[in-house]
């Protein structure tokens, strides 16, 4: 129920701790594992193809329609063929997702199954089980359940996606549904795991050892007492007239869903039917999808601007004629990369039609070529960099274009963004204006200068653009960077409240903890959840840039890769001639004895894990991407000075491994059990306090018990645990109190901060 219900009993950090003891006993006997065992969410090992799976009963489509008259159409026609004056019907919205379904026996998940032709799919169960709000295990006296519904992915887990794929120099997926459909079709189930899916239950196949239930309202209650994750929102209707007010209802909602809704799904819902109304060749005559139009808009490419990310590549930006479109005013959208706008010949001064992609991400879906008057302009990617002048590359393969300037302010100013946001160091008011004016002026070329800027130059801080270091497009007047007015207007200026927040916020930094630093440095590949991981195998940074456990990975990472390339069983080699195949030979035996040698070590010290079935494979705390990535880092002069600008200031974030020789020995919390509620001061976030408490030596959990030594109550605090803990006589802890044993600086009055 951890992740089903959303009501965890015990910490994220508790659970994963949990879950590597339960890994590593199920690695010393595999007899133990079991199918609904919580490391089957990890992710199995990868496979060469789907198998298919045959469906018992035929997975249907649906019929759409577009037209509310159709929908009369299908109510006559139903109550027709049933005989009835009147029928009852259940409206649900239509996520635009991938059909899959669930199969049960005896209450116990043992495959799941694209819906491919209708009558034979692909067998996903390994990905599936992946998805974490699906339960592997149901309560049910059921012999076999089989559950019917949607995987999606969830529009917040998509932009963050394409987000870093377009980061990465990656071909972004095109929409929700189809970052799904590759997602569950990943052939590593460990790749599936980290893509954030999600599903939704609304339907059964087969139903074997309990009633049926008579109606599908009936049969959605089911599904949620089985604590499979079912539709957010549906409507019960009497008859058509209150099915048309329905979908009017879901309409005006389609923008508020967590998932790509495209429309509403009709059923009748009295189950008892139909088998009598049957069905077609391709759908069912008991249900109807009627889908909404999409929304779209025609505007004009006015230019096309250019913006250069964090880790320098160049990506292409329609800048609009502003249109009102989805609910709000779009002005921009990405044209991803320069083939993108070679295959739609995309030119500035055209008429296009934009629709929210998967109504998340504004897109130009068509070019309208018959409005075309002969003065568009076509676009070339630059050959510079458009911020910094700096040569452009692109590697064989990728599809990004990229800056070689590491030094490139734009890449600069994303990084201070980075260095600045909620997972990082989480400085509150400096965004993108204020890092830009930042770089602008020359006040900062590393993020490092923001612990050595002066409050008052903070304070006078010009906001206006300056286009300084912004190339021009000729096309526009406006700055390549962002599309800004290259135009000066003085006399905005940050302003000495805001300057006093920041440099707050700057000052708290320093006592942040090591997970929050790795993910602030901004190593390419590195995420949130990848810098917690890694801080908690490590005692503090300094632990952290000279890294035994990241060399050792790396190292073993290369030897394997080196080892599978001089296989002289393998196709390649083989092809060769012999004295080359001697040669592969003898290279292969000698890195197979030092794979060995540093995997047996790492084994045994606990960084490492053999793979079942072959002497000479490994899979490491630290991923293969991860540690590279580290190492080229610190290997870099950036890097390099980066961590002689931590020594400068003494700083040396305090990990949650092994333990530090800076770590306060004897903490109050060290062995104490702890309940955080409520909100906090100065953007310290429940997630950081709790990691400064875990790192301190104590143990934080979700839910007050006799065993809590302490409820921790902030601002809001929920009434549950504050009424558990007064039953309990638990003894409670505020916010001053939780700083003074953490040795964190009292709370500060909280300013309003300039957008």
């Amino acid at each position: 129920m951890y992740y089903i219900k959303a009501e965890p009993e015990i910490s994220d950090f508790e659970f994963d701790k949990l879950l590597e003891e339960l890994i590593s006993l199920e690695t010393k006997h595999p007899e133990l594992a079991t199918p609904d065992s919580p490391t089957q969410r990890v992710g199995g090992r990868p496979v060469s193809e789907f198998k298919p799976f045959e469906h018992v009963i035929r997975m249907q489509s649906l019929e759409n329609t577009y037209a509310r008259g159709e929908l009369e159409e299908f109510d006559k026609m139903a109550r027709g063929l049933v005989e009835a004056d009147s029928l009852d019907y259940f409206v649900e919205p239509k996520i635009d997702g991938l059909a899959f379904s669930l199969h049960y026996t005896d209450g116990l998940l043992v495959a799941a199954a694209t819906r491919g032709n209708g009558e034979v799919g692909d067998e996903i169960t390994a990905n599936v089980r992946t998805i974490r709000t699906i339960p592997l295990r149901i309560p049910t006296d059921a012999h076999y359940f089989e559950a019917r519904g949607e995987i999606y992915m969830p529009k917040a887990g998509f932009l963050k996606l394409t987000e870093a794929q377009i980061e990465r120099g990656d071909e972004p997926f095109k929409n929700p549904r189809n970052a799904a459909a590759g997602s569950i079709k990943l052939l590593d189930p460990a790749m599936t795991a980290k893509r954030p899916l999600d599903a939704l239950l609304y339907g059964a196949g087969i139903i074997d050892g309990i009633p049926d239930p008579p109606t599908h309202a009936a049969l959605t209650e089911m599904l949620r007492g089985f604590g499979l994750p079912v539709q957010p929102r549906t409507w019960f209707c009497h008859g058509m007239a209150e099915v048309m007010d329905a979908i009017d209802e879901l309409e005006k909602m389609r923008h508020d869903f967590p998932f790509e809704m495209d429309g509403a799904v009709i059923k009748v819902n009295n189950r008892s039917l139909y088998k009598k109304l049957g069905s077609t060749a391709k759908a069912p005559r008991w249900a109807r999808a009627y889908k909404y139009a999409p929304e779209q808009a025609e505007t004009v490419i006015e230019a096309i601007t250019v913006q250069v990310g964090r880790t320098g590549v160049l990506t292409p930006v329609a800048e609009l004629r502003t249109v009102r479109l989805a609910g709000s005013d779009i002005s921009r959208a990405t044209l991803h990369n320069e083939d993108e706008i070679r295959r739609k010949d995309i030119r500035i001064g055209d008429h296009v039609m934009i629709e929210k992609a998967g109504e998340v991400i504004p897109a130009v879906i068509a070019v309208l070529p018959g409005k075309r008057t002969g003065s568009e302009i076509e676009f070339a990617m630059p050959s510079a960099c458009p911020v910094c002048g700096e040569p452009t590359v692109r590697n064989a393969d990728e599809v990004a274009i990229r800056c070689t300037n590491f030094l490139c302010p734009a890449q600069l100013v994303a990084r201070v963004q980075h260095f600045a946001s909620r997972d990082a160091l989480d400085i509150e008011g400096l965004g993108e204006r204020v890092a830009a004016a930042l770089v602008d002026q020359n006040l900062i070329s590393n993020p490092m200068d923001l612990f050595g800027i002066p409050e008052i130059l903070l304070a006078t801080l010009n906001l206006e653009p300056s286009g300084s270091y912004g190339g021009i497009n000729d096309n526009t007047g406006t700055s390549l960077f962002q599309g800004e007015p290259v135009e000066s207007v003085s006399g905005r200026v940050l302003g000495e409240s805001n300057a006093k927040t920041i440099m707050e916020a700057i000052s708290r930094g320093k006592n942040l903890p090591l997970g929050r630093w790795i993910y602030a440095i901004g190593i390419p590949g590195i995420g949130a959840k990848n810098a917690r991981d890694l801080a908690g195998l490590h005692k503090d940074f300094e632990d952290f840039t000279k890294s035994d456990i990241i060399a050792d990975a790396k190292r073993l990472y290369d030897l394997m890769e080196e080892a599978d390339a001089n296989n002289p069983n393998t196709q390649r080699v083989r092809a060769l001639d012999i004295a080359a195949r001697v040669e592969c030979a003898d290279r292969y035996a000698r890195l197979s004895e030092e794979i060995k040698a540093l995997g047996s070590r790492m084994a045994a010290n606990g960084t490492a894990k053999s793979v079942k079935g072959s002497a000479l494979k490994y899979t490491a705390d630290v991923k293969p991407e991860a540690c590279r990535a580290i190492h080229k880092f610190f290997n870099s002069d950036y890097g390099r000075d980066f961590l002689a600008r931590m020594r400068e200031l003494g700083l040396n974030p305090v990990g949650g491994g092994r333990k530090s020789a800076s770590a306060p020995t004897g903490s109050f919390f060290d062995g104490k059990t702890v309940v955080i509620t409520g909100t906090f001061h100065d953007g310290l976030d429940r997630n950081a306090a709790a990691e400064l408490i875990t790192n301190a030596g104590g143990k934080v959990v979700d839910s007050v018990s006799k065993n809590t030594d302490y409820l921790i109550v902030g601002d809001n605090p929920g009434a549950s645990k504050t009424n558990k803990a007064a039953q309990l006589g638990t003894k409670t802890m505020d916010e001053a109190e939780m700083r003074q044993n953490l040795a964190l600086p009292p709370a500060s009055t909280q300013s309003s901060l300039l957008l």
